[in-house]
């Protein structure tokens, strides 16, 4: 038995149920917060003194940053915002690119038309039927991995495909082989190997 911080005494299993209160504080962001009137109203931004020879501007999802080389003046960083106000809306208008979550139920663009990604228990392997793209991880692999890898595997068919109804034309004969090199992706060659009958 320990004592705890009022004196009581507590079994080493009561311990570790000690929760940490005290959250660190959030990064606090880089650079100054400040506000610009425009034509179009105020625009709010936050302002990072850096070593650069330019003014930079960004829009991202959490607002307006410009960057300014320490010796330029206020009124023209003002000067560059009012110039670009029509870009800075454009961007901060525009709807914001949502990353793709891998997870049963999830919508999946495919040759046109959008299937649902379904898993199937127990089993190993992919399918597409109706509107669902079903996939077995019996086998341990993430869906992210299996569905990558189908999706690959139906461009390849479908590219081989083409590449031999285009070049059968043209008295081609095309082959194709996916080269896979350490630390680069994959990427799909086109050898031909000359007039059909050549060696």
């Amino acid at each position: 038995m320990d004592r705890g911080t009022h004196g009581q005494t507590m079994s080493r299993a009561l311990e570790q149920l000690r929760l940490p209160f005290e959250i660190p504080p959030a990064a606090e962001k880089a650079g100054r917060a400040r506000q610009v009137q425009l034509a179009g109203g105020v625009l709010s931004y936050r302002l990072v003194r850096a070593r650069r020879r330019t003014i930079g501007l960004t829009v991202e999802a959490e607002g307006v940053q410009v960057r300014a080389p320490r010796h330029v003046t206020l009124t023209d960083i003002e000067g560059f915002i009012r110039e670009k106000e029509h870009w800075i809306r454009k961007r901060l208008s525009a709807p914001r690119r949502v990353p793709f979550v891998w997870q049963a139920g999830a919508r999946l663009p495919w040759l046109g038309r959008t299937v649902t990604l379904t898993l199937r228990h127990g089993e190993t392997g992919a399918w597409l039927t109706n509107g669902d793209l079903e996939f077995g991880l019996a086998d341990g692999a993430s869906l992210r991995e299996r569905a990558l890898g189908w999706i690959r595997g139906r461009a390849l068919e479908f590219f081989s495909g083409r590449v031999a109804r285009l070049s059968g034309p043209h008295g081609l004969h095309a082959s194709s082989t996916i080269h896979r090199a350490s630390g680069i992706s994959s990427r799909f060659f086109i050898r031909t190997t000359g007039r059909r009958g050549a060696n």
